[in-house]
């Protein structure tokens, strides 16, 4: 049996009412997914499908019986939820803190995993830096690793840093990549997990321990093995522009380090282009346009220079602190 050394109280309600669903008679849980990329919809998890997931993260990660996880997620998300299950089937410690921007200030022991959203280690790095010593593995997910945060995670030399590919429907990842001096941005498959495209390049899993029936994403990847990929973005966020695809979150990787503040690409109808790129900044005040997009021409083809800037005060989040990129363009006050 597993060992819940510690929770917080804002968490106590939703951790048994998890546990009490886990073991009841239903051979399934139901869970909601993000919303990120639409409206969240409830979908139902076989439990066999969650213990199956959990041990391949289990052997992936060597984790023992009697490890410590530190989870400081909310819990009606499926990464939450896995961190359960994995002590639950591992028979490890669990400690559950309130999530917070910067869950780490509160760690005060050693522990064997850590699974954060990229926000959060952002403030992690920033602020405690020094706790990241205190975990052998951080597992990142639930969104992109930007650049400026890909090049921080690279000089951590105190822990392994990885981040997840996956999704609720999977019960967390499918399949995992280092950060580190010497990764590249390829992801492996987990055990018993292999990778084939659609017509339009994007992604399918095959995981038939899991579940039989083929899994088929949204994601376009590059596909270099049928047990690897690289991971492009989403087919939603494909922009052709004058018969060129430009895919959104490619460009905005590719020019992350010339913007400190947070931005998105997207598109708008355009006549003779079909669709023109723009740039969405989160700022109050209104920057340098030409001096950003004259940095942007040096680094990304001319196609893929936004022809305009819009500017919003604060973008549209999800609860697990996701950009939503469709409510967020939506409050943009289009020319």
């Amino acid at each position: 049996m597993f060992e819940l050394i510690e929770i917080h109280s804002d968490q106590e309600k939703n951790f048994n009412h998890f546990i009490k669903k886990w073991e009841d008679d239903n051979n399934f849980i139901e869970i909601e997914t993000s919303g990120s990329t639409g409206t969240p919809k409830k979908i139902k998890l076989l439990k066999q499908s969650m213990r199956v997931s959990a041990t391949n993260t289990i052997e992936f990660f060597n984790l023992k019986e009697n490890d410590s996880l530190f989870l400081c997620l909310p819990l009606h998300t499926i990464a939450a939820k896995m961190m359960i299950v994995r002590a639950i089937v591992g028979k490890m410690k669990l400690i559950i803190h309130k999530p917070s921007k910067n869950p780490l200030k509160e760690l005060n022991q050693d522990v064997k995993l850590i699974s954060l959203t990229p926000m959060q280690m952002n403030y992690v790095i920033d602020e405690s830096f020094h706790k990241t010593s205190m975990t052998q593995n951080i597992l990142l997910g639930g969104a992109p690793v930007d650049y400026k945060l890909e090049q921080k995670l690279k000089e951590i030399d105190s822990c392994d840093i990885y981040h997840s590919y996956g999704m609720t429907e999977t019960a967390s990842h499918v399949a995992i990549r280092k950060i580190d001096k010497h990764q590249s941005d390829l992801f492996k498959a987990i055990s018993g997990v292999t990778f084939s495209q659609t017509n339009e390049g994007c992604l399918i899993i095959n995981y038939p321990a899991f579940q039989n029936e083929k899994i088929e994403t949204n994601d376009v990847v590059d596909l270099i093995t049928n047990n690897s990929f690289i991971w492009k973005g989403r087919k939603d966020f494909v922009i052709n522009t004058g018969g060129v695809k430009v895919h959104a979150e490619e460009l905005e990787n590719s020019i992350a380090s010339i913007l400190t503040k947070p931005f998105f690409i997207s598109s708008i109808q355009d006549s003779y282009l079909g669709s023109k790129i723009i740039m969405i900044i989160e700022s109050k005040i209104q920057l340098d346009e030409k001096k950003i997009l004259d940095q942007i021409s040096t680094v990304a083809p001319p196609y893929s220079v936004p022809k305009e800037i819009y500017y919003l005060t604060t973008f549209e989040r999800t609860k697990s602190g996701k950009l939503n990129r469709k409510k967020s363009l939506s409050n943009v006050s289009i020319k």
